[in-house]
């Protein structure tokens, strides 16, 4: 029901105005009813947003994202909240999970893992496909502050599965980091040598436009590689 929006919304202004149920959450780390719940919506997001089309394409025929689902950025500002309480994060490391696959939905079977492990799991998830659909800069830097607010916490017994995921996804970020440069370099100096000899064409705004979408895609990078 957390895929609803009504009941997500519900979840953060409890977390953020009431005390009693925050401090009920910040206890119940290790339940069903606390941070599973929230886990395993947003790990189920990338097929409920491809259901439904992840992005839109304008008339000129270029894809346009789309922002992510209310529910989702809501669930995200509920862990942005919970993890920046220190006594929380290092439950959420203590905490063991006996299956993690029941939220990682792996077919192999994850005994024993760390909530915070599982946690980070489904953040970088979230991350990559923030990055292929919606490329929501508010999406990523929620993201990244419950990173952020994890690694500032001491996060330990990080897993290997959650540990190998990283290193992908910081290979990932890398190269696209070194594309975006490359790429940033490239129309730079096709701009300087139309500039030079006048020959700009109608294509100029489109290619302005595709700049412009660079950047915001790098600045979604560099953010997400500080907080890891």
């Amino acid at each position: 029901r957390l895929q609803e929006g009504v009941y997500a919304l519900l979840l953060y202004c409890l977390v953020q105005r009431n005390a009693s149920f925050r401090r009920y959450c910040l206890c119940r780390v290790d339940a069903d009813e606390a941070l599973v719940p929230i886990l395993v919506a947003l790990h189920q997001l990338h097929g409920a947003a491809g259901a439904a089309g992840a992005a839109g394409t304008e008339a000129s025929g270029v894809a346009t994202p789309v922002a992510p689902p209310a529910w989702a950025t809501a669930l995200l500002l509920v862990l942005l909240s919970l993890t920046g309480d220190r006594g929380f994060c290092e439950a959420a490391s203590r905490t063991k999970l006996a299956d993690g696959g029941r939220v990682l939905g792996q077919t192999r079977l994850l005994r024993d893992v760390a909530a915070s492990s599982v946690l980070v799991a489904v953040l970088l998830r979230l991350a990559h496909w923030n990055f292929a659909t919606c490329r929501s800069a508010f999406f990523n830097r929620a993201i990244a502050g419950i990173l952020a607010n994890l690694a500032a916490h001491g996060m330990e017994q990080l897993h290997w599965y959650t540990a190998g995921r990283m290193l992908e996804v910081m290979q990932l970020l890398a190269r696209n980091a070194l594309r975006g440069q490359s790429a940033s370099q490239a129309n730079a100096a096709a701009t300087t040598t139309d500039a030079a000899t006048g020959t700009g064409t109608a294509s100029d705004v489109r290619e302005a436009n595709s700049s412009a979408m660079e950047l915001h895609r790098m600045g979604m990078v560099r953010e997400m590689l500080r907080s890891l």
